[in-house]
């Protein structure tokens, strides 16, 4: 079910984000040490606040923030559940503790081209734009056919840093 949950969330959409949680909660009622399930019902509230669906973002952010804890207090290993609390901390402006999070995300996972995404995001938000072009260009060598935000990460990092003719080379 929380593979589910996961392609819910990438429509990118309200009724997403409400099938995703209704398939996160039903997988925690099933089992309540399944960390991967709180990971889920977490990454639903960050999406909530993402899409601009929340009524209260900070409550939503509060809510991911727990759940996320509670999926990490359960399996310290989950790669999934440190890249969110990255982007939770980002949104906190605690960008040495957004940083750490995804850090360890790719520590966890190496050779995951999602989990340097994760940290360029981060270091990009965090102003750390030159560390961002290095991890965001990892991310693609990683996944050589990658989702167009994993391009959109490298430009914006290429263009804070005046780069402009890199930015079109190098997502092109």
């Amino acid at each position: 079910m929380c593979l589910q949950s996961s392609e819910q969330l990438r429509r990118w959409n309200k009724d997403g984000v409400i099938r995703a949680r209704q398939m996160a909660e039903k997988s925690i009622a099933l089992d309540p040490n399944y960390a991967e399930a709180y990971c889920m019902f977490a990454w639903s509230y960050w999406f909530e606040v993402s899409l601009v669906l929340s009524k209260d973002p900070r409550q939503s952010i509060a809510q991911a923030m727990e759940l996320g804890k509670k999926a990490l207090a359960i399996d310290r290993s989950l790669a999934y559940a440190h890249s969110l609390m990255g982007y939770l901390y980002i949104l906190k402006r605690q960008y040495d503790e957004g940083i750490a999070e995804c850090e360890q995300t790719v520590s966890l996972e190496p050779n995951s081209a999602r989990a340097h995404y994760f940290l360029g995001v981060v270091l990009k938000h965090a102003g750390r734009h030159e560390e961002a072009i290095t991890v965001c260009k990892d991310a693609i060598r990683l996944n050589p056919i990658p989702p167009s935000h994993y391009y959109d990460n490298l430009t914006a990092s290429y263009c804070s840093t005046g780069q402009y003719e890199e930015a079109t080379i190098d997502t092109m």
